[in-house]
């Protein structure tokens, strides 16, 4: 039995609870219990993440009204939206990437008022944000500040070295290599695979037990394990029904099958079905920290991580570096990674025969780089 046993997040991805109100509909006059379902459905649009983001810079209006002394009222003009992108950069100096975050939070404040949302990007707006992003790439590279690498085969073998000469317990160290051969070889962002803490989870979209399989597979006179990974909520489908990734075993020393089956076999807390995927041994929940962590204790004495730095989306770029090197074009290449929601669906429809092979085919080619 776990010494841990993980709960459900209380507040999940999606819910009911958001920002529309009977003031967005108010203007439409329809029946109130119309109203109520209209105000579940829409708040059930945004992630739990994006709806605070988009408080954050609502709540902002007030504090750039006091520290500018201009009045913003909905709905904004060119004057209103420059000002309040100025003072975010003057005063709050935030990223241009955020801004454009915050931007879509006043975009929503409007229609969440029951106003139509007006044009907030004129050309003068747009040549404030693609230049203030500019100047944050200059200042990067004259500060030389650390850049993430990507993860090559290479970078796995040296992992791997470390991890037979870490101290480390036998099935953490197989825990970490599995998510290690999972992520390079399936192209995953690792909040696919990893929960975000270490006692909650949310199940609508953390990776449970019954998520994840290996299967046998024989067609053709052709034999193959994969691993057959269900994401509920994939980046890349919003508002699709999820969607399932097949990984195939490489027969490599960077096989993500043969690490999946040395650590179920050797793990108490592998693969509960109604518990996210990924545990360590006393039942708390593997997460994207604890996966950084270990990342730089194992490669801290190769790398200098104040000028460069492997982390776990190191992982998910890795695969599209590889099989460019190898020569593979842009839309294999997005096909691979999930990089475009279209290419991947087509790709997934492809007959499995074909995708094995072609795993197989970058399996040997990346063996020599």
């Amino acid at each position: 039995m776990d010494l841990r046993s993980p709960k459900i997040s209380r507040t999940q991805k999606y819910s009911k609870n958001g920002g529309y109100s009977t003031k967005t509909f108010e203007k439409y006059r329809l029946p109130p219990s119309i109203v109520t379902t209209l105000i579940t459905a829409a708040n059930h649009s945004l992630a739990k993440s994006t709806w605070k983001s988009y408080r954050t810079a609502e709540n902002h209006i007030r504090k750039c009204e006091k520290q500018t002394g201009i009045k913003l009222r909905f709905p904004f003009g060119t004057k209103e939206t420059l000002t309040y992108i100025g003072w975010l950069l003057k005063f709050r100096k935030v990223s241009a990437n955020t801004v454009e975050k915050y931007m879509s939070g006043i975009r929503l404040a409007h229609l969440k008022s029951g106003f139509v949302v007006p044009a907030l990007k004129p050309e003068i707006v747009k040549a404030v944000i693609e230049g203030a992003a500019q100047a944050e790439r200059v200042k990067e590279r004259l500060e030389n500040k650390a850049e993430r690498l990507a993860v090559t085969p290479a970078t796995l073998k040296l992992i791997k070295h470390e991890l037979k000469k870490s101290n480390l317990p036998i099935i953490r160290k197989r825990l970490i290599w599995l998510v290690c051969t999972l992520a390079f070889n399936g192209s995953f962002r690792i909040g696919e695979l990893l929960a975000n803490d270490n006692m909650h989870y949310d199940p609508q979209t953390c990776l449970l037990g019954r998520d994840i399989s290996v299967e046998n597979w024989h067609k053709n006179g052709e034999n193959t394990k994969l691993i057959k990974v269900w994401l509920k909520s994939p980046k890349e489908l919003k508002f699709g029904k999820g969607v399932m990734v097949e990984v195939f075993e490489t027969n490599t020393e960077i096989c993500p099958v043969a690490a999946l089956e040395k650590w179920k076999k050797q793990s108490k807390s592998a693969m509960t079905s109604t518990k996210p995927a990924f545990r360590l041994e006393d039942g708390s929940l593997y997460n994207g920290n604890l996966f950084n962590r270990d990342l730089e204790k194992l490669l801290g004495k190769h790398i200098n991580y104040k000028e460069t730095k492997i982390l776990s989306h190191s992982f998910r770029a890795g695969l599209a570096t590889a099989m460019a090197k190898l020569g593979y074009t842009d839309d294999e290449i997005c096909k691979i990674g999930r990089w475009n929601s279209q290419a991947f669906i087509h790709y997934v429809k492809t007959a499995r025969l074909k995708r094995m092979k072609i795993a197989r085919e970058m399996a040997e080619k990346m063996a020599s780089i």
